[in-house]
């Protein structure tokens, strides 16, 4: 049996003392170097590696999308509750007892729509007035800032003429 003759070879572009190794083979598998988020290149190598790469970049990012999506809808309720605040002693109930959803108070640009958030409070507050926020009169049509008489005491039958006469 006669080995196959190793030559070497003294070139500065191939620094392997075989020549037989081939270049690739001499300088490293560059194939599998690691790529994006850790993940080994080796699509030249194997086609099921790049689907697989691909794949872990899609779930990435639908995980970054559902989660951007549910801060999106966390700040939308909180600025509808922001909105009820005042007139609702829990702002909550106008989700959990009113049962409406953020989508169906918000406007066409993705925004809280005032109006919708009125009525929806409005019909809430008609339906279950025990929820109202204390000092707040559903019925009241304009504020009351303290001037003029109210209804209690101009019925109490107190006043300064029964005062004077004695």
């Amino acid at each position: 049996m006669n080995p196959e003759p190793t030559t070497t070879n003294t070139d500065t572009e191939n620094d392997t003392p075989d020549a037989t190794l081939g270049h690739e083979t001499a300088s490293g598998d560059h194939s599998s170097t690691p790529g994006v988020d850790g993940v080994a290149d080796d699509v030249s190598n194997n086609p099921n590696a790049e689907a697989k790469k691909w794949r872990l970049k899609y779930r990435a990012a639908e995980t970054e999308l559902a989660t951007a999506r549910e801060t999106v809808t966390r700040l939308q309720r909180a600025a509808i509750e922001k909105q009820v605040t005042d007139r609702l002693a829990v702002p909550a109930d106008l989700f959990d007892v009113g049962g409406y959803t953020v989508e169906s108070l918000l406007h066409d640009n993705g925004d809280p729509d005032p109006a919708k958030v009125h009525a929806a409070m409005r019909e809430l507050l008609l339906a279950r007035p025990g929820l109202t926020a204390r000092g707040y009169n559903i019925h009241q049509t304009h504020p009351n800032w303290g001037q003029g008489q109210s209804a209690h005491f101009r019925d109490s039958g107190s006043a300064w003429d029964s005062v004077i006469k004695g």
